[in-house]
C-alpha cells in the first residue's frame, strides 16, 4: 500500500516538474524566435522537438503554432504540458487518502482550467498559458511554509507570501540532494509523519529525522537570502 502510493507521489512531482521545466523551455523558445526574425523557424523547432524527445516529421515544415499544439496543448501525450499535468491529476486520484486536499484542489483547478487558457493563448499570445502552468505549479507547493527553528521545537513559522522564494530554494536542494527534497515534499505537502516517511523508505525513524534536519536548514538558510 505505501509502495503504490510512494510510487503515485513520485510521478506526480515528477510530472508537474515536467511541465513546469516545459513551459521554460517553450518561453525561451519563443523569445528567441520571435525576437530574431532572421531565425530559421524550422530549424529552431525541430531542435527544441529534439530536446524534448517529440518526433518531427521531415516533410511537415514546423512553426511555433505547430510547436505549441505538440508540446503545450495535447493532452494526450504525457510530453506535453497538458499531458503531464492531467497525469499528474491522476496519479493525485490514485492517492487521495494521503495527499493534502490542497494539493488535489490546486492540480484539479489547474488541469481543470487549461481549456481556458488555451482559447485565451490564441487571442492574447501563449505566454498567457505559458506564465499560468508556471504560476500553478509555485501554487501546488504551498503558500505557507512551517519551519522549526533549528535550535528549539518551538514553531518558528516562516511565511512565505511570494512562492518563488520557496520554489526556487526547493530546486537548489532537489540538485544538491533530490532525497532531501522529496522528504520535503512528502512531510509538507504531502502530510506523511516521520514514521511513515521511515517505512516508505525503508530506513530508521531516526535516519529521517537526521536528514530532516539538514533539508530545514539548507532551506532556512536559503530562504534567509531572499
Amino acid at each position: 500500500m505505501l509502495s503504490r502510493i510512494a510510487e503515485s507521489l513520485f510521478w506526480i512531482g515528477r510530472y508537474v516538474e515536467r511541465a513546469d521545466d516545459t513551459a521554460r523551455l517553450l518561453d525561451a523558445f519563443l523569445r528567441r524566435v520571435l525576437e530574431d526574425p532572421w531565425t530559421d523557424e524550422d530549424a529552431e523547432c525541430r531542435s527544441l522537438l529534439a530536446i524534448l524527445g517529440v518526433p518531427a516529421p521531415r516533410d511537415v515544415v514546423q512553426n511555433t503554432a505547430e510547436i505549441m499544439r505538440k508540446v503545450s496543448f495535447d493532452e494526450k501525450t504525457p510530453t506535453s504540458i497538458a499531458g503531464a499535468v492531467s497525469a499528474a491529476r491522476e496519479n493525485a486520484r490514485g492517492a487521495r487518502e494521503a495527499i493534502s486536499s490542497e494539493m488535489w484542489e490546486c492540480l484539479n483547478v489547474t488541469w481543470r482550467a487549461l481549456p481556458e487558457r488555451r482559447r485565451a493563448a490564441a487571442r492574447l499570445g501563449p505566454n498567457t498559458y505559458l506564465d499560468y502552468v508556471r504560476e500553478r505549479r509555485a501554487l501546488k507547493r504551498g503558500g505557507a511554509f512551517h519551519l522549526t527553528s533549528a535550535s528549539t521545537e518551538a514553531q518558528e513559522v516562516a511565511q512565505i507570501e511570494d512562492l518563488a522564494p520557496l520554489s526556487e530554494a526547493l530546486d537548489a536542494l532537489a540538485k544538491v540532494d533530490p532525497p532531501l527534497a522529496e522528504l520535503v515534499e512528502l512531510k509538507f505537502f504531502c502530510g506523511f509523519d516521520f514514521t511513515e516517511i521511515a517505512a516508505m523508505r525503508g530506513v530508521s525513524e531516526r535516519t529521517v529525522n537526521r536528514q530532516w534536519d539538514k533539508a530545514r536548514l539548507f532551506l532556512r538558510h536559503s530562504l534567509s537570502d531572499f
